[in-house]
Parts: C-alpha cells; structure tokens; sequence
C-alpha cells in the first residue's frame, strides 16, 4: 500500500514537473519567435534606411572601385545598423543578435556580392584598424544626434553644423522643404563624414 502511494505521489510530481517544463518550454518558443521577428525588422528598418545612403553615393559621384572594402566605409554601415538595430527593438538586440543584425542587412543591401562583403566586413571588425573604428563613431553620431540624442552636443563638427544648419533652413524655405534642426545636423554631418569623406578616401567613380 505504501509503496503505491508512493508510486501515486510520484507520478502527481512528475506531472507537475512535466507541465513546468512544457510552460518553460512554449515561453522559450514564444521568446525565441518574438525575438526572429524583432531581428527580422530591425533588418528592414536598415536595410531601407541604407538603401538611402547608398542611393545618395550614387547621385554624388558614383560608387568607388574598393568601396565595399574600405573599412571607414564599412564601419560606417555598422555603425549606422548598430544604432537603427537599437532604436527599432527598444534596445532588446545585443550581442550576437545584433551582429546577425548586421551582417544580415549587409548581405540583403548588396545582393550578389553580399557573402564577399559580409566577410570584409567581418575582417574589418577582428582588425579593427583606427579608419574602421571611426567610420562607427561618424554613423552613431549622424544617426544619434538624427533620433534627437544631445550626447555630442559639445563635438567640434557639430557645433558647426549647426551654425550651418542655420543657412540649410533658411534654404530649405525657399524651395518648400522642411526639416528639423536634427535633420539639418545630420544632413550636414552626413554630407561631411560620408559623401565627401568617402570621395577623398576613395575617389570618385
């Protein structure tokens, strides 16, 4: 008698335990789906604005032979992912995560040659030489100061851009376009650190 109680308890437990484990296990499904699609559109959120990016290199001179190569150039696109991956999951993505993130977004914006630049980019980040690392700095600056951070208020070129944002308003209000003052600063910066920084790195095509 002892001994079925005793088997009769331990199956009650081992139920219990079963549904700790099958509760455990659907949150751990849950999470890893919310966390696919958390990563999923932080891939689309940059991916689109890089597209930009790359669509504005065009219009300024072309792409540079060597520009998918170039570690300022490749640094910037990481620094600029890096931060839109931030803001678009509430800052929920780090780690390896986020370096799918990256890598990801890299592959989609630059179609056939996506493997090639995916593994540039990932030499770029275990050699982290000083033009890679700086490239990061200049994407998080635009792309912080454009999401409203004031962290680099005291930076030298921003203060001068926006001392030139002034005239970029003014401007702006001739022809009917409006942006912020944070626009404005990022449009400058990004003028500054990639379209010409890239062609007195690179060349024009």
């Amino acid at each position: 008698m002892a001994n079925t109680i005793l088997i009769k308890q331990s199956g009650i437990m081992s139920a219990g335990s079963n549904a700790k484990l099958a509760s455990a296990a659907g949150f751990r499904a849950g999470g890893a789906m919310f966390g696919w699609i958390r990563k999923a559109n932080a891939v689309n959120v940059a991916t689109e604005a890089c597209v930009q990016l790359v669509r504005l290199k065009e219009m300024d001179g072309g792409i540079p032979p060597g520009f998918w190569r170039d570690p300022y150039v490749l640094g910037y696109f990481g620094g600029m992912i890096r931060v839109l991956a931030a803001f678009s999951s509430n800052s929920k993505l780090a780690g390896e995560d986020l370096g799918r993130v990256i890598t990801s977004t890299l592959a989609k914006l630059t179609g056939a040659r996506g493997r090639e630049v995916v593994q540039n980019y990932l030499t770029a980040t275990r050699e982290m030489d000083d033009d890679f690392k700086l490239g990061v700095l200049h994407a998080q600056k635009v792309m912080m100061i454009l999401y409203g951070s004031n962290h680099f208020d005291d930076d030298a070129d921003v203060i001068i851009a926006k001392h030139a944002s002034k005239y970029m308003a003014d401007a702006g209000a001739i022809v009917g376009v409006k942006l912020s003052e944070q626009g404005q600063i990022s449009s400058y910066l990004t003028r500054k650190y990639f379209l010409d920084g890239v062609k007195q790195r690179l060349g024009a095509t």
